[in-house]
């Protein structure tokens, strides 16, 4: 396992996260969708009319490239001061996206992306880091879960073929390591 190199994304890296953002969905998420529902599932979050680069111009939202000396293997996608579904009175940093190439998946960069987030959290004075996951992902609800996550809620999900619905995790930061 190389280390990464966290990197802030800026709207110069718009058609990297286009990219990296449409190849790995389709890697990993494909198998929900038909084919025309992937296509305008894709188009919504990462084509020319998506918000990714009125996102990267903004402040409430933060794209941040994950690279090795060689490449960049992925990214994650960042909501400042977002609610907790269903929590009253709790606000944290949302983990909306957390998405790595097929080929860097189990090299230990989900780990070193996760300590970035927190991180990041920490530094923008947020107390959680929450995500939503499917419900059908045991892979990734155990993922979270040995990285301190708990089960705190769910949230409806649904594409063209299926419902599977997803997983509210949510984990409180203590103060820096």
């Amino acid at each position: 396992m190389s280390n990464l190199q966290i990197v802030r994304a800026t709207p110069a890296h718009l058609d990297l996260l286009r990219e990296i953002g449409q190849a790995t969905y389709r890697d990993h998420y494909a198998y929900l969708w038909t084919e025309p529902g992937l296509n305008q599932y894709l188009d919504r979050q990462f084509g020319a009319t998506s918000p990714l680069a009125t996102d990267l111009a903004g402040q409430t939202v933060q794209y941040h490239l994950a690279q090795t000396a060689h490449e960049t293997v992925g990214f994650v996608k960042l909501k400042l001061a977002q609610p907790l579904p269903g929590q009253l009175d709790a606000v944290g940093l949302e983990l909306e996206k957390i998405y790595l190439r097929r080929q860097a998946v189990g090299q230990g960069y989900g780990e070193q992306l996760l300590r970035a987030v927190a991180d990041i959290a920490r530094q923008t004075q947020h107390q959680w880091v929450w995500l939503d996951v499917l419900k059908t992902n045991h892979r990734g609800i155990a993922f979270y879960e040995r990285a301190g996550f708990r089960t705190v809620g769910e949230v409806p999900f649904a594409s063209d073929r299926e419902a599977p619905g997803m997983w509210v995790m949510a984990k409180r930061l203590g103060a820096s390591p």
